[in-house]
């Protein structure tokens, strides 16, 4: 395994236990019957493609037999909704008709005049899409554009113009990124390089801001405009689109906590940086990952008792609120949540998952 899908599956293990969304696994997906968009085609072996193509694959046309017509209200509507009554035709009709619905969004999302609303789309499209976007990046001064092109590398690693786009670029482009930094930080980190590690690290400790972009592609399309009786499509591809950033986007803090580690910071210039670290990860943008590891810093990174505690209450109180958001299958589909996914996932990429659920 190479080392960055190593820095990826260490990641989800962790992101696992603190990510407000409650991503799933795909067993209990299928036990929730009509909790997700149906999996990518047979065959596909890479986790990351099949999380970033569960909406790729047309379904059979369908439409449901309960939703009403934009012509009738103009108004969101509630979805029919897969239940265990069902027969299996009827459950595999309305999976389809959802489907359908998700589709129609996509399509639109890829034809849509701005960019980079175009690549968010394209990281949940066919290859060729996501192959195009990543040629049409190589010379983009958008680091948001540029970090949805390294993404989708890691859907299409094999693409020729992956050789050509890298962290280093991103930090051309974004040098006030602590987040960019630290993930250069990583990468050498996990090559070995701790003199490149430390160099980094250096530059997120004095980087003005911190912005993660793990749900970028999410939220791009949670603010696509769309009718609103037909929310319940946008929501589908919205919520594929968060289980791609969790599969390819995913921060890691491997460099930080190993150059802040007890042994290090006996150093007391490395305990004073460390402590300045610990600021940067909990500054607006933050993940609740992002303070779990700073709280970790801060405590032998020079922070007071009263600054640790105070945050050590703020990520709990975070926490109790992520894991008390609930998604029972007879709301999954209704007017309500699909509203209420696309603000969550606008707000946690533009302020960051911990001020989100302060809020």
């Amino acid at each position: 395994m190479s080392p960055r899908l190593r820095k990826i599956a260490l990641c989800t293990i962790v992101l696992a236990a603190v990510l407000w969304f409650g991503v799933r696994s795909c067993e209990n997906r299928e036990a929730t019957a009509g909790n997700a968009l149906p999996t990518a085609a047979a065959g596909n072996k890479s986790a990351p493609a099949q999380a970033a193509s569960e909406v790729a694959k047309p379904a059979p046309t369908a439409a449901p037999s309960t939703a009403t017509t934009s012509s009738q209200t103009g108004a969101c509507v509630a979805w029919p909704i897969p239940s265990d009554t069902d027969s299996e035709d009827e459950r595999q009709r309305k999976h389809a008709a959802l489907q359908t619905e998700s589709l129609a969004f996509l399509s639109h999302a890829l034809a849509h005049p701005d960019p980079l609303v175009r690549a968010a789309a394209a990281l949940l499209a066919e290859a060729p899409d996501r192959q195009a976007l990543i040629a049409s990046a190589r010379h983009t001064r958008d680091p948001a554009l540029y970090t949805l092109a390294r993404q989708a590398c890691l859907l299409e690693p094999d693409t020729p113009a992956c050789r050509e786009l890298s962290l280093t670029r991103q930090a051309e482009l974004e040098p006030d990124n602590a987040a960019v930094w630290l993930a250069i930080a990583d990468d050498a980190m996990l090559q070995g390089d701790e003199a490149s590690a430390a160099a980094a690290i250096v530059r997120a400790e004095r980087a003005p801001r911190m912005e993660q972009r793990v749900h970028l592609a999410a939220a791009v399309l949670a603010g696509v405009p769309w009718p609103p009786e037909r929310a319940v499509g946008r929501m589908g591809v919205v919520e594929a689109a968060m289980r791609a950033g969790l599969a390819v986007g995913l921060p890691g803090h491997v460099g930080l906590v190993r150059h802040c580690s007890a042994a290090a910071m006996a150093d007391a210039n490395r305990k004073i940086a460390c402590g300045h670290l610990a600021d940067q990860l909990v500054r607006p943008g933050a993940s609740l990952l992002d303070a779990t590891v700073a709280l970790s810093i801060a405590r032998r990174g020079g922070w007071s008792t009263e600054r640790t505690d105070a945050l050590q209450t703020r990520l709990q109180a975070a926490q109790r609120k992520a894991a008390d958001v609930k998604d029972p299958m007879e709301q999954r589909w209704s007017c309500a949540a699909a509203q209420a996914l696309s603000k969550r996932v606008i707000d946690a990429s533009a302020m960051g998952e911990l001020t989100a659920l302060e809020k």
